[in-house]
């Protein structure tokens, strides 16, 4: 047996004290967070066409806007990485309210300065078990918010579904599945929800959808109908057929018999051009007198 050297640990031990960090670690360290994604949209083409002072000040300017907006709404600022910004909630109701002032803040500041460029975001959140540590997170939840965000255009707020079922309030704002989405570098394919925020577009939106959803409802009932009606006319056929199948299979017997009376008949038929008159058959010692054609009758009876 090896001895332990005074004052050290056994393998055992050491193993049972990673065990013991690990767990501490995961309990302290680790919990389901929303994540959410910013990025201006076109700041390279802004930069070469205003220069890096304009794109500088705008980067600026939508940070401004962004920061007091996460931290009303409970938010945790983690870092930004140049044009773009990361940060998680608690809630996934916080997360998706900042998504939503954001967008109304920075269209709001659009159309009052129609003179400067625009400021654009795209926002992408994802609801997950992550590991929070004191200036940074980490884990999948990170990558697949990071992807959420690269999935959405100019103006649009999108979340998966996981982060929609963590909502507390679903109707708070106007939500909808938009698609299915392949994750770069992910197996599964995702839900993708797009949050509204706009009151034109939440108009516009719902006028259509419903429209496409009636008519999609309309098109399913004219092809159920199709089916149904296709479907009795084979239980029709079907039934049809296996009638005459049956008909042809009880057919041969009843050929067979006839083909019997045939026979008898052929074979009595002779016998009766040649004898005429009545025969006599002893009954009980009496003799009977039958003739030829009661005979054949009982014959073919």
């Amino acid at each position: 047996m090896v001895e332990e050297t005074q004052g050290q640990l056994s393998s055992t031990q050491l193993l049972q004290e990673r065990q013991r960090l690990e767990k501490l670690y995961q309990e302290q360290y680790t919990r389901t967070i929303t994540v959410l994604f910013t990025d201006l949209v076109d700041s390279t083409a802004l930069t070469e066409a205003q220069g890096d002072m304009s794109a500088r000040e705008l980067i600026r300017t939508h940070l401004n806007f962004l920061f007091p907006i996460i931290e009303t709404n409970n938010g945790t600022l983690v870092k930004t990485m140049g044009d773009g910004t990361m940060s998680y909630f608690e809630h996934a109701q916080d997360a998706q309210r900042t998504a939503v002032a954001f967008q109304v803040s920075l269209k709001l500041y659009n159309d009052q300065h129609t003179t400067k460029v625009p400021i654009n975001v795209r926002i992408g959140a994802h609801t997950g078990v992550g590991i929070v540590e004191e200036d940074d997170i980490y884990g999948d939840v990170v990558n697949v918010a990071a992807r959420f965000e690269a999935l959405a255009r100019s103006g649009e707020i999108y979340i998966s579904d996981s982060c929609y079922l963590a909502l507390e309030n679903k109707g708070e704002f106007y939500s909808r599945i938009v698609k299915e989405a392949s994750l770069k570098g992910k197996s599964e394919t995702y839900t993708v929800y797009k949050v509204f925020w706009d009151e034109a577009e939440i108009d516009h939106d719902k006028e259509n959808y419903q429209h496409e959803t009636v008519k999609t409802k309309s098109s399913f009932s004219l092809k159920a109908l199709f089916r149904i009606i296709l479907f009795i006319s084979l239980l029709l056929i079907t039934v049809y057929g296996v009638m005459k199948l049956t008909a042809f299979l009880e057919n041969p017997k009843k050929i067979e018999e006839k083909r019997s009376r045939s026979n008898k008949v052929s074979l009595i038929v002779p016998v009766l051009k040649q004898r005429t008159g009545p025969i006599l058959i002893p009954i009980n010692q009496e003799i009977i007198k039958v003739s030829f054609l009661e005979m054949f009758i009982r014959t073919i009876k």
